[in-house]
């Protein structure tokens, strides 16, 4: 998980103990969730397409 506020793993109940994680995933259930899709072009005109799960941020952000 990055970030510091690690909003995605709380939200899915997912604990920060490694260990406890690691059981939590042996034991899950597959769930859907919501993914967002941003297509931009680039300076030397190219296509890219990222896609993102909980939030997305351009320039500054805060922590």
């Amino acid at each position: 998980m990055t970030g510091t506020g690690c909003d995605f793993q709380r939200s899915l109940g997912i604990t920060a103990n490694l260990l406890s994680a690691v059981e939590n995933l042996k034991q899950a259930k597959v769930r859907q969730i919501d993914v967002g899709k941003v297509t931009f072009t680039k300076s030397d005109s190219t296509k890219q397409v990222r896609y993102f799960d909980n939030i997305a941020s351009f320039g500054l952000s805060g922590e």
